[in-house]
């Protein structure tokens, strides 16, 4: 199974063959159909995460063999309908299912992991916190980002991805994001 890594984000990709550190662009994991009962094991993961967004799923295209080396091109709904994506990223592939005659399947993917990167605009005027905590969140989680001046100082407005002068203020993590807070000089 040749898989290919859209996001460098991903620790590690499980499949038939084992788990994989994952690949910036691109890494190689193949797959014997001759392991039927390795194939007959596996089946498609579906449950109440993909309705809770936890989960992403897409289509994917398949290369079946035919006989020899004839491929011919099928849609990926006929053999094993979705690839899915874990939400907390620490698995990015779960189990497919698939038929035996398939030897070689190219499967992409988008992480669910996104970064909060925070900067300051100006030194040692304040501080931010986050809560979550961490900088690192999974697709949909809202983060509450608190300004805090230090003495001298008073908070001002957000910048970047999050704009505005609330404070604490709410930013959803949909992608990866940058903010800037801006303190100035206490009146």
């Amino acid at each position: 199974m040749n898989i290919a890594y859209n996001s460098e984000q991903l620790t590690e990709a499980c499949n038939v063959s084992g788990c994989h550190n994952a690949a910036p662009v691109e890494d190689f994991i193949t797959y014997n159909p001759l392991q039927s009962a390795l194939a007959d094991s596996l089946a498609i993961l579906k449950d109440s995460l993909v309705a809770s967004g936890l989960l992403t799923m897409s289509d994917i295209p398949v290369a079946r063999t035919l006989s020899g080396d004839s491929l011919v091109s099928d849609s990926a709904g006929a053999l094993f309908n979705y690839l899915f994506v874990s939400g907390d990223s620490s698995h990015g592939i779960h189990n497919l299912t698939y038929a035996r005659d398939l030897v070689n399947t190219s499967l992409s993917f988008l992480s669910d992991r996104f970064t909060l990167t925070v900067t300051n605009a100006s030194t040692d005027s304040g501080t931010v916190t986050l809560d979550p905590t961490g900088g690192s969140y999974i697709r949909g989680t809202t983060v509450e980002v608190t300004a805090t001046p230090n003495s001298g100082y008073a908070f001002d407005f957000w910048s970047g991805d999050l704009t505005g002068a609330e404070n604490p203020a709410s930013i959803l993590m949909d992608s990866d994001k940058t903010i800037t807070v801006n303190y100035t000089v206490a009146k």
